[in-house]
């Protein structure tokens, strides 16, 4: 997969667009950058997509680290792991392989 160089800035000018609306509003990059990487290289999609996509959220809970609620996730996320345990009693195979290192 090698890229020409208008490739590259169309790629590059749809992230920049997509993180700015990302950070400003909460949503774009998906929207925008998703089927502009679709259309220039079908390959870069999920994967590098999801990396950046993952690294800008990193860096905007970073920016926003004062208005975390961390007392409100952890009741979140104990609430999600025994709905899970639950479903796992009820529905065994179901959920064997895919929430095995979610219920450890």
């Amino acid at each position: 997969m090698i890229l020409d160089w208008t490739q590259i800035l169309i790629i590059n000018l749809a992230l920049t667009v997509g993180a700015s609306l990302q950070g400003a509003i909460g949503y774009g990059m998906g929207l925008l950058v998703s089927p502009v990487l679709l259309l220039v290289e079908p390959r870069l999609i999920p994967g590098p997509f999801l990396l950046a996509a993952t690294f800008e959220i990193v860096l905007m809970m970073l920016r926003e680290r004062q208005a975390l609620d961390l007392f409100g996730l952890r009741w979140r996320w104990l609430v999600v792991c025994r709905a899970l345990r639950r479903a796992r009693f009820c529905c065994p195979s179901f959920l064997k392989r895919s929430s095995t290192w979610l219920l450890a």
